[in-house]
């Protein structure tokens, strides 16, 4: 059925795309910045002749 108000499980879509942006955020600059920690503690190893 069309409508003029997109529903996802009744709630209107605008609402639904703003909680999970809300959500997923965080979730996703922790993992940039893990990953980032992870690439700098690696490169150090490498400069002090540590493991590969």
């Amino acid at each position: 059925m069309n409508r003029a108000t997109p529903l996802v499980f009744g709630v209107p879509f605008l609402f639904v795309w703003l909680l999970g942006a809300t959500l997923l955020t965080p979730v996703a600059v922790w993992l940039a910045r893990r990953g980032d920690r992870r690439g700098r503690d690696r490169d150090r190893d490498r400069r002090r002749g540590g493991r590969a």
